[in-house]
């Protein structure tokens, strides 16, 4: 029997929906003032003035914060303090992009290349039996090879 009298309350809020957005009111209102009117028990779906719901705050207040229609003047002192602290952590983090460092569009490829070329350095030396890349020096070609990739790793550590 519950089940019934709450899909009758069901009903009878989606009639005075369809009443009052055939009437010209937005929707949302119209959603509002029909679920206030039936908390209020006013079935008849006749056009209250939005009054306070269970929290105290009036549907309007509610509708004009939620549609930027308030001034701040008319917010409650929390939603006050919250814009405040939102719009200085907006500052912040503006600063702070500002303010960052970046590198050269250069530096990535070069410390990326030197690695790379260090690392086929140093397998060419290997797959050759170290007479290649500079077949004079031997397996000095292994220092040269490690020397890149070390500067490459060094770049990395500057890398912003």
């Amino acid at each position: 029997m519950a089940q019934n009298d709450e899909t009758v309350e069901a009903e009878n809020i989606a009639d005075s929906v369809e009443e009052r957005v055939a009437a010209t009111e937005t929707p949302t209102d119209a959603v509002a003032t029909a679920i206030e009117d039936s908390a209020a028990g006013n079935d008849d779906g006749s056009d209250a003035a939005s009054t306070d719901n269970e929290s105290g705050v009036s549907l309007d207040k509610v509708a004009a914060i939620l549609g930027s229609d308030a001034d701040a003047k008319d917010m409650p002192k929390n939603m006050q303090r919250l814009m405040t602290r939102e719009a200085d952590n907006n500052k912040r983090v503006q600063k702070s992009i500002k303010g960052a460092k970046t590198n050269s569009r250069w530096f990535v490829p070069v410390f990326v290349a030197l690695l790379v070329i260090g690392l086929l350095w140093v397998v060419v030396n290997y797959l050759t039996g170290g007479s290649y890349p500079i077949p004079t020096i031997g397996n000095w070609n292994l220092l040269i090879g490690f020397g890149l990739m070390l500067i490459g790793f060094i770049m990395t550590m500057w890398w912003n």
